[in-house]
């Protein structure tokens, strides 16, 4: 849906003397040609100078005197940031479709299950449990089974923290669920936004009790157990996550890489590294720092 000024005053309530026009809404490293962002500190200023394809900011009259790229538009406004999620939760309400389920005639599902009537897909010789809730906007591919008590397509917790109150951002992005998938008893995975759903690979295994947030990408092969993943996190194939695990949002786990029970992941881990503690460091040095406290404490 192109954004032009019908569009921000009716979902930003700004009233704009000049003609605008954006193909899409994002944050400063958008990548999509003619992109309409925002920025409230003047630390981004070099985010915003090397990035061709934002064509214009929600900005404060202050920070605006400092954009000197006469091609960018400045939409003035007192807070860029609440403006700019005002006018994605609009869009993306805007923009949101229904469609009805579809549910494959070889799939099982237990009597007290609950599928939402709309934007839903299960596939073939799918089982589902008893008290499993599939919520709107959730893929669920073919041989996957699903135990007693998860909940597939929540909204996550996204609040932005603006003068007016914390603003929640409405998640118009899918869950998808890739083949053969095994999710355990009473876990938790929210789906994501239209610029990144949350996507979990082909043959992946996740344990009882996990929660994994939206936006998370879980590659091919993986186990996850009974841990955590926050929100974009990106875990590729192959990769054991071991139980009380913590994985921090926004952060990379390499292809057969092995996270330790208990471990707080707050940087991205190579491929095949072993990690481990609180913070989490790579699994030897982690053996070598404890024993030496042991000898010399």
């Amino acid at each position: 849906m192109r954004i032009t000024n019908e569009t921000i005053k009716e979902g930003a309530g700004i009233l704009l003397k000049e003609s605008v026009g954006f193909e899409f809404l994002g944050p400063l490293d958008n990548n999509l040609s003619n992109t309409l962002g925002f920025i409230e500190d003047e630390k981004y200023l070099a985010n915003l100078s090397s990035n061709k394809n934002i064509s214009g900011v929600f900005v404060t009259k202050e920070l605006s005197l400092k954009i000197t790229d006469r091609t960018t538009t400045k939409i003035i406004c007192d807070e860029p940031r609440y403006y700019f999620y005002l006018l994605f939760n609009y869009l993306a309400k805007k923009n949101y479709k229904k469609k009805p389920s579809l549910i494959h005639p070889s799939a099982t599902i237990h009597p007290s299950a609950f599928i939402s009537d709309y934007n839903v897909q299960i596939g073939e010789n799918v089982v589902i449990g008893p008290h499993v809730a599939i919520l709107s906007d959730v893929i669920v591919g073919n041989n996957c089974v699903v135990k007693a008590g998860t909940v597939l397509g929540c909204d996550d917790a996204e609040e932005k923290r603006t003068s007016r109150g914390l603003l929640h951002i409405f998640h118009d992005g899918m869950l998808i669920i890739g083949d053969q998938t095994e999710i355990g008893a009473n876990c938790t995975i929210d789906k994501g936004f239209s610029y990144k759903n949350t996507v979990i690979g082909n043959g992946t295994k996740i344990a009882n009790t996990a929660y994994i947030a939206h936006s998370v990408h879980v590659g091919n092969g993986c186990l996850i157990c009974a841990c955590k993943i926050c929100g974009s996190a990106v875990i590729h194939d192959n990769v054991r996550i071991n139980p009380g695990a913590v994985i921090k949002d926004q952060i990379t786990v390499g292809e057969g890489a092995v996270v330790s029970i208990g471990s707080v992941v707050v940087r991205s881990v190579p491929a095949n590294q072993k990690v481990t503690g609180n913070f989490a460091i790579e699994h030897k040095k982690f053996i070598y720092e404890h024993a030496k406290r042991m000898i010399d404490p």
